[in-house]
């Protein structure tokens, strides 16, 4: 009986451990599409805004008119965005308004959420400023 239940409690174990979402691995596991700014949705482009963050702290993706490129840092549910570095295409408003926008608010965010193949930037505030998708 004892041994049923040593078994029983390590397949419970081991259930419990693999349902556990991690969001840091999701994190990095996607490429994300910009689904909402600043509580709008965002405007079409040629391409859609995204962000990819790797492994070694660094993130780069697509806003707009422009590539970017920066770094993170992480700590639990706190994410710091720094040393954003872009191309210097330019482009007309409102496309020009929205990018520069979204860089202020990638740098406005101080913590994250993924919940279902979406990624929430929260600002210290309390308030979603940027939201994606995984694709």
């Amino acid at each position: 009986m004892l041994y049923r239940l040593a078994i029983l409690f390590w397949v419970l174990i081991l259930i419990a451990a693999c349902g556990s979402p991690d969001p840091v691995a999701d994190l990095m596991r996607n490429r994300w599409q910009l689904i909402e700014i600043n509580g709008q949705p965002p405007l079409t482009g040629q391409q859609s805004i995204t962000i990819i963050f790797t492994t070694s702290d660094r993130l780069s993706g697509f806003s707009g008119c422009n590539t970017y490129g920066g770094s993170y840092r992480l700590d639990g549910a706190t994410i710091a965005i720094s040393d954003l570095i872009t191309t210097f295409i330019a482009c007309s408003d409102p496309i020009g308004a929205q990018e520069i926008a979204f860089h202020q608010a990638l740098q406005a965010a101080t913590h994250y959420e993924v919940n279902a193949g979406v990624l929430s930037l929260v600002d210290d505030q309390g308030a979603v400023v940027l939201r994606f998708q995984a694709v």
